[in-house]
């Protein structure tokens, strides 16, 4: 009987005494599982970053190639460029006159630019035959 008056009193004092509870809204960060379709648009929005990441990785390819494409260019111009400067000189195509000496049976030829000649040289016996000119002449 002892404990039966011990519960009474036990539920008495709750009952007399005032609960003091106090409740308050909070934000906690716990484990949150994806319904279906919230799965859903997550795949897709995550196809579409996908997409638009290939894109820009093209775009940035396409970019680095003309860039390099450039840089080539510029690189080769500088080889070219140098190679004359070190070398000194050039090879072109320059307007020259071929001279037949017939009396000496020489051949010479003479840049129009300079006046220089080179590559004189005796004529060979097909070079000696003169060529008849007929201007003029119906």
């Amino acid at each position: 009987m002892k404990d039966k008056i011990e519960d009474q009193e036990l539920a008495e004092s709750v009952l007399i005494e005032p609960v003091h509870i106090e409740r308050k809204n909070i934000k906690e960060r716990l484990k949150y599982d994806f319904s279906d379709k919230e799965k859903l648009e997550l795949g897709r929005e995550l196809a579409r970053e996908l997409g638009e990441l290939n894109q820009c990785e093209d775009e940035l390819k396409e970019i680095k190639a003309n860039y390099k494409a450039k840089i080539e260019k510029g690189q080769a111009a500088i080889n070219y460029i140098s190679q004359k400067i070190y070398s000194g000189y050039e090879y072109r195509l320059i307007g020259c006159e071929l001279v037949k000496d017939f009396n000496a049976k020489y051949i010479m030829k003479v840049r129009l630019d300079t006046g220089e000649s080179f590559g004189g040289r005796p004529m060979n016996p097909d070079e000696l035959q003169q060529s008849m000119d007929f201007k003029g002449q119906d």
